[in-house]
């Protein structure tokens, strides 16, 4: 009884840390709102920090994103000293912005969307400029 006790404790402490998935450059980490924990997925080689369920089916977070650009924004969109992820988020792609923190109290804003999954703002700067260089 022991055993399973302390097997079933290991089990549920070893899902609340971070663990490495997929490849050296991905790791799925906590981060909280409030007193909720989320699963948020960082993707060191493409620079992306969104949600974690997103690993596991597709979500709107990666998906609405794929042809995001800065030619929808006009360019006082992104002027005095406003977030241009955040603007991105509100403007371009009509979503909310939430505000998470990781574990070590660091605060992030993230765009989120209908179907609960999100993404970083400083994440949907780099598409959109990704998608820029490719022509997009």
């Amino acid at each position: 009884m022991k055993l399973c006790l302390s097997l079933l404790f290991l089990s549920l402490l070893l899902s609340l840390f971070p663990t490495f998935i997929k490849n050296a450059h991905a790791e799925e980490m906590l981060w909280k709102s409030g007193n909720v924990f989320v699963a948020v997925y960082e993707d060191k080689k493409a620079n992306l920090l969104y949600s974690g369920a997103c690993q596991k089916s597709k979500c709107d977070a990666l998906e609405l994103t794929k042809n995001l650009s800065w030619k929808s924004l006009s360019k006082e969109a992104t002027t005095g000293g406003k977030n241009p992820g955040a603007v991105l988020c509100k403007e371009a792609l009509k979503q909310n912005i939430i505000y998470l923190k990781d574990l070590s109290g660091n605060e992030n804003t993230f765009c989120l969307f209908k179907d609960k999954s999100f993404i970083s703002s400083s994440s949907l700067s780099v598409i959109a400029s990704k998608n820029e260089q490719k022509g997009k």
